[in-house]
């Protein structure tokens, strides 16, 4: 991951200053800033492994050049607000609506019912048809579709 996609001042305006210390918070010894770093972290990696199934590494207009888009920074807070929560009240409401809404708009990026402009999506070609759990030589997994050097482990199915 290059850059995080979301940023702290809007988690401030969606929380409030308050509320967002408390939340990174967690006790004595934890570090605020550490504990948001890793809610982000999360929020970011989750977002990748979800856009990994349509658009291929790394990203491209995601994050960086040009400017991330704006609903992955949407979802990026969502997720990290969710996150944060989480990290104090696993089963609270919050968080529980937090995520659902970052689901809910990832599961339209998926869908094809919102579109990123700008991002790349993947082809067919680029690996991410499935995983066979076949042996191959050194016990790594074989991954089915095509490999990043072309070759058709699927024979094309």
């Amino acid at each position: 991951m290059s850059a995080p996609y979301g940023t702290l001042a809007r988690i401030q305006t969606m929380l409030g200053a308050d509320l967002t210390l408390k939340l990174t918070t967690l006790d004595a010894t934890s570090v605020p800033a550490d504990v948001y770093a890793q809610a982000r972290e999360a929020a970011d990696s989750e977002i990748e492994v979800a856009l990994g199934q349509a658009y291929p590494p790394p990203y491209a207009g995601l994050s960086d050049v040009p400017p991330t888009h704006k609903l992955i920074q949407r979802i990026s807070d969502l997720l990290t607000c969710a996150n944060l929560f989480e990290a104090r009240h696993p089963e609270g409401d919050d968080a529980k609506t937090y995520r659902t809404r970052a689901e809910t708009l990832l599961a339209r990026i998926l869908s094809g019912e919102y579109e990123l402009d700008g991002v790349p999506k993947a082809s067919a070609t680029d690996g991410r048809v499935g995983v066979s759990t076949a042996y191959v030589e050194g016990n790594e997994p074989l991954f089915a579709g095509y490999d990043a050097d072309g070759v058709d482990r699927c024979g094309g199915y």
